[in-house]
């Protein structure tokens, strides 16, 4: 009973880590030798049988376990089948994984992002489980998770001046990557953005697992607007105006999108205009000089949704009397 599993002591030298080396400092020069049996009580790790309480299901073992946890060397030569007998039911019980998912959080594997072998197992492990839940207890398992560290891996292009501030670690807190399918080519002008690694996606990190913890699928229209006028010159608007069609825009935003130039105009590549100075291709227009249609790729038609949209900024599509006129 329990009685004797208090009574049990085990030498946990070899399975937690290697045995203490002797200190530099330490010799024995000018000493009378220390005995075998001194280095052994010096360097044996004696632990109490009664601090373990749950043995690991294979899918863990390879990963940070909490000190409550049989050490996987041992629970590998007891065997899991006899650790599972009812025998032991008030002995051990298999980890929870909620309780494993709250202790590896505070890992550096998590806080940090390394190492990035572990992080990679890890986030894998967690993603899976994620996408085993229904509902709010999806919800109820993130908010366990650190999202507020760098626990995500990106891939560096090796640039250093960024949108925002990353570690040299090439790891961040997820609100700060996107996702590695985002097209954020409209956006080259603004900025330097990070995608979570392709890395994690190989290892079966899904992307609503990633989007739960709060990765993005592209920047953020408040970051948008306050980078608005310095988009640079782009032979493709389209990602941009398919972008803003699928936010949610207030009236203030709509207001700023009239007014900001941020569109470029065909056959010019040294300005951006506002909507209200670009017209909507149309061959029939050609014949005014001043008219100057809105770039857009000639290999591609333009969805009725986005012509209402432009239209909507204020895109024109036939040319004032009074500039005919005038």
């Amino acid at each position: 009973g329990l009685l004797l599993k208090e009574a049990v002591r085990f030498d946990a030298t070899n399975l937690i880590g290697e045995r203490a080396a002797p200190k530099s400092g330490d010799t024995n020069a000018g000493n009378s030798p220390s005995t075998d049996a001194d280095d052994d009580v010096q360097s044996v790790q004696v632990r109490r049988l009664e601090s373990i309480l749950y043995y690991t299901t294979n899918n863990l073992m390879d990963l940070p376990l909490p000190e409550t946890s049989l050490p996987p060397s041992l629970q590998k030569e007891i065997g899991l089948r006899i650790l599972e007998n009812s025998v032991y039911d008030h002995w051990f019980s298999s980890l929870p994984f909620v309780i494993w998912a709250s202790f590896v959080s505070c890992d550096e594997c998590l806080t940090e992002g390394r190492p990035e072998d572990v992080n990679i197992k890890v986030m894998a492990t967690l993603s899976k489980h994620f996408d085993s839940l229904e509902g709010y207890a999806k919800r109820r398992f993130v908010d366990l998770l650190p999202t507020d560290s760098p626990c995500i891996l990106f891939d560096s292009d090796g640039s250093s001046n960024g949108a925002t501030s990353l570690s040299k670690h090439h790891a961040a807190p997820p609100n700060q990557l996107y996702l590695p399918t985002s097209d954020l080519s409209a956006f080259a002008g603004v900025g330097v953005f990070h995608k979570v690694s392709k890395r994690l996606t190989k290892a079966g990190v899904s992307d609503a697992f990633l989007l739960a913890m709060g990765v993005r699928t592209t920047i953020s229209i408040d970051f948008l607007f306050l980078h608005l006028d310095t988009l640079s010159w782009n032979t493709n608007p389209k990602p941009l105006i398919k972008y803003l069609l699928e936010a949610d825009l207030s009236p203030g935003d709509l207001l700023k999108l009239r007014s900001t130039q941020y569109l470029p105009a065909e056959g010019d590549e040294t300005h951006v205009y506002a909507p209200s100075e670009l017209y909507l291709k149309n061959d029939k227009l050609k014949i005014f000089p001043f008219v100057r249609f809105l770039q857009w790729p000639t290999s591609e038609g333009m969805p009725n949704s986005q012509r209402e949209f432009l239209m909507k900024l204020g895109v024109r599509v036939d040319v004032p009397l009074s500039s005919v006129m005038g």
